[in-house]
């Protein structure tokens, strides 16, 4: 293991569940040039984040949940190029 990621993993250990989200959303956002998405991902990750304390969502709920996304991301390239013709119809 890399100096960085030894770092890195030493990092993730010393958070609480008060500073959890935050370091996520810095983590997915501080390589994002684009500051519409930097925006749109830090709401994805705060929603997702505030939805799992609201729900108390176990281990074993959190492993059924990313199951069930990678069964959608399967499916995703079949209905992307509708869903994008679906919006930009709207934004005319």
């Amino acid at each position: 293991m890399s100096d960085a990621n030894a770092q890195h993993e030493a990092q993730i250990h010393d958070l609480t569940i008060d500073d959890l989200t935050p370091h996520v959303i810095k983590t997915c956002t501080q390589n994002v040039s684009d500051e519409r998405t930097a925006v749109l991902v830090s709401g994805l990750v705060q929603h997702l984040h505030d939805y799992v304390r609201e729900v108390q969502l176990k281990s074993e709920e959190w492993e059924a949940c990313w199951r069930y996304l990678t069964e959608v991301r399967q499916v995703h390239n079949c209905l992307h190029s509708v869903l994008v013709r679906q919006i930009r119809h709207r934004e005319r």
